[in-house]
C-alpha cells in the first residue's frame, strides 16, 4: 500500500498548499515534489518504484490542474473526480507490486522516541501519515465537488448573489477537525465516542440552521449542511477502511 499512501500524501500536499498560498501551479508541484520525496526517503528506489512515483506526480499535477480549473467552471467538475478515482483505484489495483519500504524513515523509526510511533514499520507509518493528510484540505476539496455533482446550491450565493446571513460559519476549519477526530478515535477503539462527535455537530448546528426565517433559504442550508456533512464522514470512514486493509 505503500504506493498508495504516497499518492495522498502528495494530494493532501498540493491541497495545503493551495490553502495557504493559491497561485497558479505551485500547489501541485509542492505535492509532486513531495510525493517523490517521501517515496524515496520511504526506499521506493527500484525501478519499479521510481516509475511508479513518476506517474503519482503526474497524478498529482493532474489533480491539482483539474481542481483549479473545475472550481474556476473552466471544467466539469465530473474531471477531477475522474482524476481521483483513477489514481486511487490505480494505486489499490498495484498495490502488491511496490517494493519493500525502509529507507530514511525505516532507520528513524526505528531510532525515534515518540512511544506512539515505536515498533511502526515504514509502510504502515505512510499509510496513517497519507490517511490523516487527506483528512484536511483534501476532504474540504472532495466535499466541493460532491455537492457540485450533485447540484446542491450554497445558501450564501443563492441567486447569484452572496448572502453573509445564510453561511454556515467556521465549515472549512470544523470540517478537518471532525474529520480527524472521526478517525483517530476510530483507530483507537472507540467508535462511540466518534459517533459522539457526529452526532454534537448536528445539536450544534440545529440552532444556527433554525433561526432563519425563509424557508426556502432553511431548506437549502439543511441540504447543503447535510449532503456535506454525510460526504466529510465518508472520507473518514474510507480512509479508516484503508488502513485495515
Amino acid at each position: 500500500m505503500s504506493w498508495l499512501a504516497v499518492l495522498l500524501i502528495g494530494l493532501a500536499l498540493a491541497d495545503l498548499t493551495h490553502s495557504v498560498r493559491p497561485v497558479r501551479i505551485l500547489p501541485e508541484c509542492v505535492g509532486a515534489v513531495g510525493a517523490v520525496v517521501v517515496g524515496l526517503c520511504a526506499g521506493l528506489t527500484s525501478g519499479r518504484d521510481i516509475v511508479a512515483l513518476l506517474l503519482i506526480a503526474v497524478a498529482v499535477l493532474a489533480w491539482g490542474q483539474t481542481v483549479t480549473s473545475g472550481f474556476a467552471g473552466r471544467l466539469p467538475a465530473s474531471v477531477p473526480r475522474a482524476v481521483l478515482a483513477v489514481s486511487v483505484g490505480l494505486a489499490l489495483a498495484f498495490a502488491g507490486q511496490a517494493g519493500a519500504t525502509d529507507g530514511l524513515l525505516g532507520d528513524w523509526l526505528r531510532s525515534t522516541p515518540v512511544p506512539v510511533l515505536a515498533g511502526l514499520d515504514a509502510d504502515r507509518a505512510l499509510l496513517l501519515a497519507g490517511a490523516f493528510a487527506v483528512q484536511l484540505s483534501t476532504g474540504n476539496v472532495v466535499v466541493r465537488l460532491v455537492l457540485a455533482a450533485t447540484d446542491t446550491v450554497n445558501p450564501a450565493r443563492h441567486g447569484q448573489v452572496d448572502d453573509p446571513e445564510m453561511q454556515l460559519k467556521g465549515g472549512r476549519l470544523l470540517g478537518p477537525m471532525e474529520r480527524v477526530f472521526i478517525l483517530g478515535l476510530a483507530l483507537a477503539g472507540q467508535v462511540t465516542a466518534a459517533s459522539i462527535v457526529v452526532a454534537a455537530k448536528g445539536l450544534l448546528r440545529f440552532p444556527e440552521l433554525s433561526s432563519k426565517r425563509d424557508q426556502e433559504r432553511i431548506h437549502l442550508l439543511t441540504e447543503y449542511f447535510l449532503v456535506g456533512s454525510f460526504v466529510s464522514w465518508l472520507v473518514a470512514l474510507s480512509s479508516l477502511v484503508l488502513l485495515h486493509q
